[in-house]
C-alpha cells in the first residue's frame, strides 16, 4: 500500500483550486468529479467519482472507457495482475500441433536458470504450421505483480512460490487469498479470491473476475513483395501473424464484490453483469534484415494484431445497507467503437425503491478531425475512427429532473496535426503518442509494409512539436452555473547533454478559471517545469530504443531438405477496465508499462525475430553438416526496454498566480527525484527484464515549496525530509529470472545433443523487493520583515507497524514538545484491545501523551489522554470513556511516571473521566456526558438523520417525533397506530402528523421519577389527555392555522401516556433544565424544518436538485431566497 506516513494536512493547505487541477510532478491535468458517498459512521464507506486520466495525452491504442477516452469512473475496486510471463497460477498444459500452455511459477519445479532448450528452434523434414516448446521448457520464471485499488487504499504485492504475500509497500494490510480448481469452467489459473482487512478492520472481498482468453499466434510464412520503386540486391518479405483461440481462461482481474464490517455485520455489495469481448488491442511489427551474401540482402517484416478475448463484467448496482442501493444503467446499443460493450447511461441514487438523485451522461464520437453524435450512423468506411467522448454529464433530482450539464470540449481540429486518430493507427511517436505521420490504406502488402515501417522505423516515430499528444485531451469544462475551467498543454520536456528535447506525452502550461458571470475577470494560473537556471527540470527520460542484432547457428544435415518450425506465442493484452477503477498515486507513477504487452511472449518473440528470415523457402543442403553463424538487424516497434522504464518526473515547478511576466505571487515547489534516492537500476540492459529500478513510491513527493508575494519576497517556506527504507528478499520464494538466447541453435532433433552447448543466453536473475517512505521531519519559515519564525516537526514511527508514533516539535526558541502516540498493538490487556488488534483494528490510536523536552534529561508531562475502548451492542469497538490529565502544572516523568503496556490508566491519581460517550444500536453516536454535563443526540429510526439534540439531558430522559416517516424518536406508537399518521399541508413541522385515537396512543417509559419534565406538543381538532404523571402547569402558548401549541410542566412520572382525539405535531419530551433543538428531514435527507428551545421554527424550502431555495420564519415569512442562474 502506496501510505505516506504523515499527517500531510498542513502541506495541503496552500494548494489552490488551480494546484488542484494539475498533479505538479508529472505536469497531467486532473479533473476530479464527486458523484455520490456513503458512510455508516462505522467504517463502512463507498464512493463514487468520475476523473478524468488523460491529462498527460490520449495514446492512439487506448481504449476508450464505458464514460468515454481519457475518463475512469472510479467506484468499488479491483486487483489487477500484470502477467512477467505467464499467470503465476497458471496450470500448464500440452495442447495439439506442437502448441502447449506453460507452467505458472507457482505450479513447477522452480529453478532460477535458463532452459537450454528454450534456445533451440528445430529444422523439420516438413512445414510445421505450429511450433512451441513443451510446457515445462517455456515455464515461467518471473513473479507476477498484483496492484490493487479499493477506497483510499492503493498498492502491490507478489506472491512466492509457496503461495505466500508479499506486500511491495509495507503494510499491515491483511492480505489473502483463496486458490481452487477452477478448470470445469475452463479456467487454468487457480487464484479465485482475494480477501484484503484494512488496519481499521473492514474486509474488501474481491471475487467477480474478468477472463482472458488463451489466444495462440503463429507468424505466416513470409510472402515476398515489391515497393514502388525497385531496391537493387534488396528482397522484401512480408509475414502476416496468423491465431487460434483455446477454451482456456485465465484470470488477470478480481473486482471488489463486497465491503464488510465483521464487528457489525453490516455490508455492502457490489453486483456486476459479465459480457464477452473480441477486438484488436493494438498492432505492432518487427523487421529482420540479413545479409544473404557480399552483396544481397534479406528483409522480412512481421505484422503482428495483438487481440483481445474474454469475459469482462461491468457494474450493475452497490447494494448499501438500510434498503439503498446505487443503480447504474447502460445505453442499448453497443458502441462504435467496440462492439458487445455499452456506454454508461445513468446513475441512480436509490432509497426505500424511490430513485432521489443521480446523473445522466450523454456522449458523442471523435472521428479523426470531426465529431459525431452519439447516434450517427457511421459509414463502413469511418466506423474505424470512432473512439467515444464524454460530452456532458447531468445532475439528476427529483421527478426526473436535469439540472444544466457540466459540458466538456476537447482538443480536435479538422487538420491532420489537428486529428484525434483512429485506435491503432501507425502514426504514433516513440510513446504511442500521436505525431500526424501519413499512414495508409491496408489494401495491399507494400501499403502494409508501409504501416509498420511507422512503427518500428525510429525517424519514423517522432515526436511532433506541435504537441499533437494533447489531441482528444480535454480543453474546457463548463459549470452548470456557466462558469468554465479551461486546460493549455506544451510537450513534455527533458534537458540532455545540454540540450532540450521532446519527451512523452503533454503537460499543462496553464490553466485559466472563469466565472460565468463577467468574462473580464479571469483567475489565471502557470505552470514552468524548470530547474534553477531555467532547464526543463525532468528526470527519468530515456532514449527509445528500436535495434538490436541477434546471433544465429544453423547446422543443416547432410542431404535433406528442411524447413524451420513456425514458431507459436502467447501475447496477454492488458484487458481494458472498463471504466470502473483507475489506481491511485501508487500505481500512477510506475515504471512505463510495468509489464510489456509481450511479457508472456518475450522468449518466442525474441526466437522468431531471429529465425524468420530463415523461414523464406526451404532450406537445402546436399553436402554434408554445414554451420552458417549468421547475425539478423532487428528493428521492433515495441522494444524490450520498453517493458520497465522509469517514470518520468519534474522535480522542480513553479506556479504563478498569473502569469510569469504579470501575477500576484508564485510557489516554487520541488519534488523528490532521483538525486534524493539514487536508482537501484539506472540503466536497464539485456535481457530487459522488470527487475525493480527504483522504490516508485519515494518519487514525486513534496520536497519543499516556498510561497512569494508580488514583490517577489517569501512568505512561506516548507521543507520536507523523507526515509526510504527498502528490503531485497534474497530468497527462492521471491527470485526471478529473465532469459533471452544470446545465440541460437537451428538444427534438426538428432543434431541437438551434438551442438547443444553452442546455445547462449542473456540472463538477469533478481528478487522483489520492497519497502516504505517514513518523513522524517519538516521544516516550516515563517517570513516577516527582515526575519523568520522557524518551527521543526520530526517523526518517528513503530518499526513493525509503521505508525506514527512521536511528533517532536522545535520552536525557533529552543523549545521542545514531543507527542507519544499508543495503538491497541502497544497494550498487553485482554479484552477490547486484544480483540482489536485480532480484528485488524491497529491504526486507531488509543492514548497520547504530550511532553516538554528540558535541557539535560529531564521530561514534563503537560498533557495526555487515553480512550477506554468497549465492544457496544452492534459489535464494534467504540470509545466510551475518555481519560484526561487532571494537573494544573507540567509534571516531571519520575512522579507522573510512564507508560505501562499491561494498564490502561498507569498512573490513576492523575487521570480522571472527563468525557462518557453512549452508543445507539446502530454504532451511532447517541449522548455525551462532558464533565459531568450530559447531551445526547436522537436520530431517526434507520439512524440516518439527526432529529433531536438536547443539552444536559440523557437518552433515558428524551422522546420526540414528529411523525415523519421513520422518526418516533423514543415514543412508543401502539400497533395499529401508524394508519393514523397523515399528511398535513399546514403542520408545524415537517409533512406528518398524528391523529389521537382510541387506538393511537403514545407512551414514554424509563422516566426519572424524581425529575421534571417540558411536554410540548402542537394540536388540533380535539382532546389531548396525560396519564402517568403529576401535570403542575399548562400553557397554551400560541395558535398558528387552527392548531395551538401547548407546553406542560409533569413532575413524579416514571412513565407517560398520551392519548385523547386530537391531531398532533412537534411531540417533545425533556428535563426541564434542559435545552431541546428538533429538525424534520424531507425525501432526500435535508431539513426542512428546524424548531429551537423556544419552540420557535425555521423553515427551508429546496429546488429538485437538494439545493436550498428559501428559508422562512416561524410565521412563514420569507427570510431569504436563493437564486442559481445560469449564464451562457
Amino acid at each position: 500500500m502506496y501510505k505516506l506516513n504523515l499527517l500531510t494536512g498542513v502541506l495541503l493547505m496552500i494548494l489552490s483550486t488551480s494546484l488542484a487541477q494539475v498533479n505538479l510532478p508529472t505536469g497531467k491535468a486532473e479533473f476530479n468529479f464527486p458523484l455520490y458517498s456513503y458512510t455508516d459512521g462505522n467504517r463502512l464507506s463507498t464512493a463514487v467519482s468520475l476523473n478524468y486520466t488523460g491529462g498527460n495525452g490520449i495514446k492512439v491504442d487506448e481504449m476508450a472507457s464505458s464514460v468515454g477516452l481519457g475518463w475512469q469512473l472510479q467506484c468499488g475496486g479491483v486487483i489487477s495482475r500484470t502477467a512477467i510471463g505467464d499467470p503465476d497460477d497458471q496450470i500448464g498444459r500440452e495442447l495439439p500441433d506442437y502448441d502447449a500452455i506453460g507452467y505458472g511459477r507457482m505450479k513447477h519445479t522452480y529453478e532460477r536458470n535458463c532452459m537450454p532448450m528454450s534456445g533451440w528452434v528445430p529444422l523439420l523434414s516438413t512445414p510445421a504450421t505450429w511450433f512451441k516448446h513443451n510446457a515445462q521448457t517455456i515455464a515461467d520464471r518471473e513473479q507476477d505483480l498484483f496492484t490493487f485499488r479499493f477506497g483510499a487504499e492503493s498498492g502491490s504485492f507478489v506472491i512466492g512460490t509457496d503461495g505466500s504475500i508479499l506486500p511491495v509497500e509495507d503494510t499491515h494490510l491483511k492480505i489473502e487469498k483463496v486458490e481452487e480448481d477452477m478448470s470445469a469452467n475452463g479456467i487454468i489459473t487457480t487464484i479465485s479470491k482475494f480477501v484484503i482487512t484494512t488496519e481499521s478492520g473492514i474486509q474488501y472481498v474481491f471475487n467477480d473476475k474478468t477472463l482472458n482468453r488463451v489466444i495462440s499466434y503463429s507468424t505466416g510464412i513470409p510472402v515476398q513483395f515489391f515497393k514502388d520503386v525497385p531496391y537493387a540486391n534488396w528482397t522484401f518479405f512480408l509475414s502476416k501473424t496468423s491465431y487460434r483461440l483455446y477454451n482456456y481462461y485465465s484470470v488477470d482481474n478480481w473486482l471488489l464484490t463486497e465491503i464488510n464490517n465483521p464487528m457489525t455485520g453490516k455490508k455492502i455489495t457490489f453486483n456486476y453483469d459479465s459480457y464477452t469481448l473480441d477486438y484488436i488491442a493494438g498492432e505492432d511489427a518487427t523487421q529482420s534484415v540479413e545479409q544473404v551474401d557480399a552483396s544481397n540482402s534479406k528483409e522480412v517484416v512481421q505484422w503482428v494484431q495483438r487481440r483481445f478475448n474474454g469475459t469482462v463484467k461491468r457494474l450493475r448496482a452497490i447494494q448499501l445497507p438500510n434498503n439503498a442501493a446505487v443503480n447504474f444503467t447502460y445505453y442499448d446499443n453497443d458502441r462504435v467503437d467496440l462492439a458487445g460493450d455499452k456506454a454508461l447511461k445513468q446513475i441512480a441514487i436509490i432509497e426505500n425503491g424511490v430513485e432521489k438523485s443521480g446523473y445522466v451522461f450523454n456522449y458523442q464520437y471523435f472521428s479523426k478531425g470531426v465529431i459525431r453524435p452519439f447516434t450517427y450512423s457511421f459509414p463502413a468506411d469511418e466506423s474505424g475512427n470512432a473512439r467515444l467522448s464524454l460530452q456532458s454529464v447531468q445532475r439528476k433530482g427529483m421527478n426526473n429532473y436535469l439540472d444544466k450539464p457540466y459540458s466538456f470540449s476537447y482538443f480536435i481540429s479538422d487538420n491532420v496535426s489537428g486529428w484525434v486518430p483512429p485506435r491503432m493507427s501507425s502514426s504514433q511517436d516513440h510513446w504511442g503518442y500521436y505525431n500526424g505521420i501519413a499512414t495508409y490504406p491496408y489494401d495491399n502488402n507494400f501499403n502494409i509494409y508501409k504501416n509498420c515501417e511507422n512503427l518500428f522505423k525510429e525517424r519514423q516515430r517522432f515526436v511532433n512539436a506541435s504537441a499533437t499528444a494533447k489531441n482528444g485531451c480535454l480543453r474546457t469544462v463548463t459549470y452548470p452555473t456557466g462558469g468554465t475551467l479551461n486546460f493549455e498543454y506544451e510537450s513534455n520536456r527533458a534537458y540532455i547533454n545540454n540540450a532540450e528535447v521532446l519527451a512523452a506525452g503533454v503537460r499543462v502550461k496553464k490553466i485559466t478559471q472563469s466565472d460565468g458571470v463577467d468574462d473580464t475577470k479571469l483567475i489565471t494560473t502557470e505552470y514552468k517545469y524548470v530547474d534553477e537556471a531555467g532547464h526543463p527540470s525532468s528526470w527519468g527520460y530515456e532514449a527509445p530504443l528500436y535495434n538490436r542484432d541477434a546471433n544465429s547457428l544453423l547446422v543443416v544435415p547432410k542431404g535433406l531438405d528442411f524447413y524451420v518450425a513456425t514458431l507459436v506465442y502467447n501475447i496477454m493484452p492488458n484487458v481494458i477496465s472498463q471504466g470502473l477503477m483507475q489506481m491511485g498515486r501508487a500505481t500512477a507513477i510506475k515504471s512505463g508499462e510495468m509489464a510489456s504487452k509481450y511479457a508472456g511472449a518475450a522468449l518466442q518473440i525474441n526466437l522468431l525475430t531471429t529465425i524468420i528470415t530463415y523461414m523464406v523457402g526451404k532450406i537445402i543442403q546436399p553436402d554434408g553438416n554445414q554451420e552458417v553463424s549468421k547475425t539478423t538487424a532487428i528493428s521492433y516497434s515495441s522494444h524490450p526496454a520498453k517493458a520497465n522504464l522509469l517514470p518520468f518526473l519534474y522535480k522542480r515547478v513553479e506556479v504563478y498566480n498569473g502569469t510569469q511576466e504579470s501575477n500576484i505571487g508564485k510557489t516554487v515547489f520541488t519534488f523528490t527525484s532521483n538525486e534524493d534516492f539514487p536508482l537501484f537500476v539506472p540503466t536497464l540492459d539485456a535481457p530487459y527484464s522488470s527487475r525493480s529500478r527504483a522504490f516508485l513510491p519515494a518519487y514525486g513527493l513534496t520536497k519543499a515549496y516556498k510561497v512569494y508575494n508580488k514583490l517577489n519576497e517569501p512568505v512561506l517556506e516548507v521543507y520536507n525530509k523523507y526515509n526510504v527504507l527498502v528490503l531485497e528478499h534474497p530468497t527462492g520464494l521471491h527470485g526471478s529470472i529473465k532469459c533471452v538466447p544470446s545465440m541460437i541453435l537451428i538444427t534438426n532433433n538428432d543434431n541437438l545433443g551434438a551442438y547443444m552447448s553452442r546455445i547462449a543466453f542473456f540472463s538477469d536473475a533478481y528478487y522483489a523487493i520492497t519497502g516504505r517512505v517514513e518523513m522524517e521531519y519538516s521544516v516550516e519559515k515563517k517570513y516577516g520583515i527582515g526575519d523568520y519564525i522557524m518551527n521543526r516537526t520530526d517523526y518517528t514511527y513503530d518499526p513493525n507497524y509503521f505508525n506514527v508514533k512521536k511528533i517532536t516539535t522545535t520552536g525557533s526558541n529552543g523549545d521542545i514538545t514531543e507527542k507519544r502516540i499508543y495503538y491497541p498493538y502497544d497494550y498487553n490487556i485482554a479484552g477490547p484491545l486484544s480483540q482489536m488488534k485480532s480484528n485488524n483494528i491497529i491504526d486507531v490510536p488509543v492514548s497520547s501523551e504530550t511532553w516538554i523536552l528540558k535541557a539535560g534529561s529531564q521530561q514534563l508531562m503537560v498533557g495526555a489522554q487515553i480512550m477506554d475502548y468497549q465492544q457496544i451492542t452492534n459489535g464494534d469497538f467504540k470509545p466510551v470513556n475518555v481519560y484526561n490529565l487532571v494537573t494544573d502544572k507540567p509534571i516531571d516523568q519520575s512522579i507522573v511516571g510512564q507508560f505501562d503496556a499491561t494498564k490502561l490508566k498507569w498512573k490513576d491519581e492523575y487521570f480522571k473521566t472527563d468525557i462518557s460517550y453512549s452508543y445507539n444500536s446502530n454504532g451511532d453516536l447517541s449522548q455525551i456526558v462532558e464533565y459531568g454535563t450530559a447531551g445526547c443526540v436522537l436520530k431517526d429510526d434507520r439512524s440516518e438523520s439527526v432529529i433531536a439534540t438536547v443539552k444536559n439531558a440523557g437518552l433515558n430522559d428524551i422522546a420526540y417525533s414528529s411523525f415523519e416517516d421513520g422518526a418516533l424518536g423514543n415514543w412508543q406508537l401502539s400497533s395499529s397506530a401508524p394508519s393514523m399518521i397523515m399528511t398535513d399541508a399546514d403542520a408545524p413541522t415537517g409533512k406528518k402528523v398524528l391523529l389521537l385515537s382510541s387506538s393511537s396512543t403514545l407512551s414514554r417509559s424509563g422516566l426519572t421519577q424524581t425529575k421534571e419534565y417540558i411536554l410540548s406538543y402542537w394540536y388540533k381538532g380535539g382532546a389531548v389527555n396525560i396519564s402517568g404523571g403529576t401535570v403542575t402547569s399548562s400553557v397554551s402558548v400560541k395558535t398558528v392555522n387552527g392548531w395551538t401549541l401547548n407546553v406542560l410542566r409533569v413532575r413524579s412520572a416514571n412513565s407517560l401516556t398520551i392519548t385523547g382525539s386530537a391531531y398532533v405535531d412537534e411531540l417533545r419530551l425533556y428535563p426541564a433544565d434542559a435545552k431541546m433543538v428538533t429538525r424534520c428531514h424531507n425525501e432526500l435527507m435535508k431539513v426542512v424544518t428546524e424548531t429551537a428551545a423556544d419552540n420557535n421554527s425555521v423553515y427551508y424550502e429546496y429546488d429538485e436538485l437538494g439545493r436550498l431555495k428559501a428559508t422562512r420564519d416561524a410565521d412563514k415569512n420569507i427570510r431569504g431566497f436563493y437564486e442559481y442562474k445560469d449564464h451562457q
